[in-house]
């Protein structure tokens, strides 16, 4: 991904594809995710394609935008590099909300704004992002985001945390189920720093984080995290998975999404001396 900024620019906005926002939500200090409509015609589209690839994201994505970031900075060194952390901040929204949200492009004006005379750069030419369909965030996931979102960014600086939101936000990306598993799987493994299959090392860790003070939930998700692994293994190792495939690919997003957002609540990633007492 590449973010285009003069030197000149106080605000940068990010359009993001895959998610809408009816209100502003503050994520830190100078980036916020606003609400966005974007209807540009089929002239300005063409204006605004330096090339045939641009050209072709812009129709598939230009009309599918459903919220944008605002980036504020005081020079346009802080505003590219408060914009290129932004993007990490929209892969995080992406895997907490099991969306497909993706920043397409970057431009120096709103998306309800832009014209001709706009500055509209494409900065993700790997033509991913939802066409069909946007996650819309609640009042709920507002709330909490309020609450917590700050850890969340913190933890971006731990390689196991963001391996495992990098594994959320991009599992889609595969057509196949097997390989689905294999990349939640990858996530929810890092998180604990499991080397090799140790079913229920993995299971017990996972259990006694995500319930901490609850014994027999903890004993509950034990046996259901155990029954997953299975599949786990069926599909990194190409036997046979047993059972619904895309059950067991939701059932194993869902799980990693409680783990992520457990990390995020708690402030960090877990601590597996702790798990071992």
């Amino acid at each position: 991904m590449k973010v285009s900024v003069s030197n000149v620019q106080q605000e940068s906005f990010l359009y993001v594809s895959g998610l809408s926002v009816t209100e502003t939500i503050k994520l830190c200090e100078n980036v916020e995710i606003l609400p966005a409509c974007c209807d540009p015609s089929s002239d300005l589209i063409i204006e605004q394609s330096g090339s045939e690839v641009d050209l072709g994201i812009m129709a598939i994505f230009l009309r599918r935008v459903g919220a944008q970031v605002k980036v504020s900075g005081a020079t346009g060194k802080e505003l590219a590099s408060r914009a290129w952390n932004a993007q990490w901040d929209v892969v995080i929204l992406s895997a907490l909300f099991d969306c497909d949200a993706v920043v397409n492009f970057q431009s120096d004006t709103p998306a309800e704004l832009l014209t001709s005379d706009s500055r509209l750069a494409v900065t993700n030419h790997h033509m991913r992002g939802s066409i069909n369909s946007q996650y819309p965030v609640g009042s709920e996931d507002i709330d909490w985001l309020n609450v917590h979102f700050h850890n969340a960014r913190h933890l971006l600086g731990v390689d196991r945390f963001s391996d495992a939101v990098s594994a959320r936000s991009s599992y889609r990306w595969h057509p196949n189920p097997r390989a689905q598993l294999a990349v939640l799987w990858s996530g929810i493994e890092g998180l604990f720093d499991i080397q090799g299959e140790t079913v229920f090392k993995l299971s017990l860790y996972v259990a006694k984080f995500l319930e901490p003070n609850d014994k027999e939930q903890a004993k509950l998700l034990l046996s259901d995290v155990k029954k997953l692994y299975k599949s786990r293994s069926s599909a990194v190792h190409g036997s046979k998975i047993k059972g619904d495939r895309n059950l067991l690919v939701s059932e194993s997003s869902k799980l990693l999404e409680r783990l992520l957002r457990r990390c995020i609540e708690v402030g960090s990633i877990p601590n597996i001396e702790e798990l071992t007492l």
